[in-house]
């Protein structure tokens, strides 16, 4: 077999196996010299080298004298990864002296009385070029294909780019060019530029290999040298399991389920109903004063007798169908009361009760009895879950402060992992200009999910945007397609994801590792399905806003239009750190704009109209209607400053009127305080525009719909090629 007719991904995969020594559930960790044989048949060229074994040193400064030029000499024991860190490696060696200094060396550095075995030297060619590490890793999430600046400095320059496997070959070449070091490949001060495709097959090959050996954990080959003549490896490793990562998918669809939720006629509180401060009856409470118009019984084993209509001791004395069950029980109760739903017909629930898997093995137990209970029979959101709200109609199956008050109808469906933060949002909807279709807790998700959730959203016709809050997804595949599915209803999906320093707490067993933790697969996960991830809350309903108003935007040239300079100069600023671009005007938009401004305002973009327009509110439309029709620009901001009624009414009016006309979004913001311009307000809130009230906010919001188009659009070309 040549290097013209490498071997399959499939035999290289079963070679690789045999060095393990079959699927025994151990862990193994193979070095160059186990791997170097097998990846040269799948096609990886790497530097020519000479083995010596039994550490003999006037045969490595033999091998030596065979090869032309300056040599590097490593030390090669089994299992052993990360040479150079380990002091296993002696590079520029141009003479017999050097040779053999550094290979008696090696030997002193690599003696071990307990091992007494001899080392094997490997004398290779040293080479040059542009130092690369391409490898995968196997993570909770799925496989992740990692390229990153290599050599020795690989973990300082944490130069890296991650995506989930499989990468097509159109995907390989964007993570180069995600590389800090993409004009070293790309020809940097008149060098020629490497040879891209042999760094692109070698990506293929890993991918190939790891796809193909699920006992793969992590396969990194580092240094790859790149040049214009190809691409040349100088060592790898890779880490063996036995067994193949579990995953957490479980079959059905849960969406049907929330579907039923919300659809219940007739619902069950179970337990804290004794109480009027117990959950079961703050959740009765709420249910009642937020506008449920369908049945509740109660349910408590507290209840001396049926003393009142719709108050039983026992879920089967309940008479005629119940569509949803409620439980508020005292954890070590619910498996037992999840049978008697069982026993009584009732399919569907909601788990409020804590006390389960987020406290401790002893509630982990009690988890896992109310999964076992449930089986397939019995469909639940929870347990720790803070319920379920939908306005369309109203449905409010939840408990807690913010429900004080009614829950406005909106088209933001809203999904989160904690409670907390998931009441904290409902509270604070209002005065954030964010209105839900939907709320939902999932808590500790021992059965509907995010995943669940999303895809309910993704067809839910109130919702046009969906976020989520999440610190782990459990079922990856699920997570991803269901994403997807948003994304085919033309849905974003905007998530935080907390916790997103843990691999940089975790100590790595590998580069590949420590460049591709957990959060990074999360990065790539999230990028492969359209999700767009935001940083804080305040991101998070930003963009939901800024995608409410001017969805995916195809582009990112910005053209802004102020009443001030020195607020051009902060929203410039801030366009910038955003990684978004603004627009350079042509000459004659210049012109058309300057037609219509003072002759001390600004045509440059920023446009500054100037003060002005608080009393001539023409000027800001002028402004904006030249930008939209330009072809300049593919958002347009408006940043107003302290205008008050009725010229702000007038400029509303105006600017509504502006944006359901062909051109770019546009979004607004507005710097003055509310109570200046009410019916200016009113004209946006009418006309379901969203008005931000700080810079930062609004150049935030244009973020997130620059970066969901370019997404959305990557995404729905992979889907387009699958």
């Amino acid at each position: 077999m040549t290097a013209a007719e490498p071997l399959s991904t499939e035999r290289v995969a079963e070679a690789i196996l045999q060095l393990h020594g079959g699927a025994d559930g151990h862990a193994a960790f193979l070095g160059e010299g186990e791997l170097r044989t097998v990846l040269e048949s799948a096609g990886v060229q790497f530097a020519e080298a000479i083995a010596v074994p039994d550490g003999d040193v006037e045969q490595a400064v033999r091998a030596a004298e065979q090869l032309d030029g300056a040599v590097v000499i490593k030390a090669l024991l089994p299992g052993v990864q990360h040479k150079s860190e380990l002091g296993h490696v002696r590079t520029g060696l141009r003479t017999a002296d050097d040779v053999r200094a550094a290979a008696t060396s090696l030997l002193a550095a690599t003696h071990d009385p307990a091992r007494p075995a001899p080392v094997t030297l490997s004398v290779q060619h040293q080479l040059s070029g542009v130092e690369l590490s391409i490898g995968v890793r196997r993570d909770q999430l799925g496989l992740l294909c990692v390229v990153a600046a290599g050599g020795t400095l690989v973990e300082l320059l944490a130069d890296s780019a991650c995506s989930l496997v499989p990468v097509t070959r159109d995907a390989a070449g964007t993570m180069l060019r995600q590389l800090r070091i993409w004009p070293l490949l790309n020809g940097y001060r008149g060098s020629a530029p490497v040879d891209l495709e042999a760094i692109v097959d070698i990506i293929e090959i890993v991918n190939g290999l790891a796809q193909s050996l699920p006992e793969l954990a992590e396969l990194e080959i580092n240094p790859v040298f790149a040049s214009s003549a190809g691409c040349v490896a100088a060592d790898a490793a890779a880490r063996l399991d036995g067994d193949e990562i579990a995953t957490h998918e479980r079959q059905g669809d849960g969406s049907s389920i929330l579907r039923s939720i919300f659809a219940a006629r007739r619902i069950a509180i179970i337990g804290g109903t004794s109480s009027a401060k117990g959950l079961g009856s703050l959740v009765h409470r709420y249910l009642v004063s937020q506008g449920y118009d369908g049945e509740v019984v109660t349910v408590s084993r507290t209840y001396a007798t049926d003393l009142e209509a719709g108050r039983f001791t026992r879920v089967a004395d309940a008479p005629g169908p119940i569509d949803l069950a409620l439980i508020a029980a005292p954890a070590p109760h619910v498996a037992e009361i999840v049978r008697e739903c069982i026993a009584a017909d009732i399919r569907v629930g909601i788990v409020v009760s804590s006390g389960f898997g987020e406290v401790g093995a002893e509630g982990a137990r009690l988890q896992s009895e109310l999964v076992e209970s449930a089986g397939e029979a019995f469909r639940f959101l929870g347990p720790n879950s803070l319920g379920a709200i939908a306005t369309h109609p109203q449905v409010c199956i939840s408990f807690g402060m913010a429900l004080e008050r009614p829950v406005r109808k909106g088209p933001v469906g809203f999904v989160s992992q904690s409670g907390a933060f998931a009441s904290a949002l409902l509270s604070r909807a209002e005065e954030s200009g964010v209105a839900f279709s939907h709320w939902i807790s999932v808590g500790n998700e021992a059965d509907l999910d995010i995943a669940d959730s999303i895809r309910f959203l993704a067809a839910a016709p109130e919702t046009t945007v969906i976020c989520a809050y999440l610190e782990v997804i459990r079922r990856p595949e699920s997570f991803a397609s269901a994403c997807r599915d948003a994304l085919a209803a033309g849905k974003p999906v905007v998530v935080i994801k907390a916790g997103h320093t843990e691999a940089g707490r975790r100590a790595a067993a590998s580069h590949t590792a420590a460049l591709a933790g957990t959060d990074a697969a999360y990065e790539a996960l999230f990028e492969s399905c359209g999700a767009l991830r935001v940083a804080s809350p305040l991101q998070l309903l930003s963009a939901a806003r800024g995608l409410l108003s001017a969805g995916a935007v195809r582009g990112d040239r910005i053209g802004v239009v102020t009443m001030s300079g020195g607020i051009s100069t902060l929203i410039a600023d801030a366009i910038a750190d955003s990684d978004m671009v603004l627009a350079d005007l042509r000459p004659d938009t210049q012109a058309a704009i300057s037609a219509g401004i003072p002759p001390y305002g600004s045509s440059t973009n920023p446009v500054d109209v100037t003060f002005s327009a608080t009393t001539s509110p023409e000027l800001v439309t002028h402004a904006v209607r030249v930008l939209r029709r330009s072809g300049d620009v593919d958002l347009v901001l408006v940043q107003l400053g302290t205008n008050s009624d009725p010229g702000a009414e007038h400029m509303a009016r105006d600017l509504v009127a502006e944006m359901s006309t062909d051109g770019p979004p546009l979004l607004i913001g507005r710097l003055g305080a509310r109570d200046l311009a009410p019916r200016a307000l009113e004209v946006y809130a009418a006309a379901g525009v969203h008005v931000f009230d700080w810079p930062e906010k609004l150049v935030q919001a244009a973020a997130a719909c620059v970066r969901y188009g370019a997404l959305r659009a990557r995404a729905l070309v992979e889907l387009e090629g699958d």
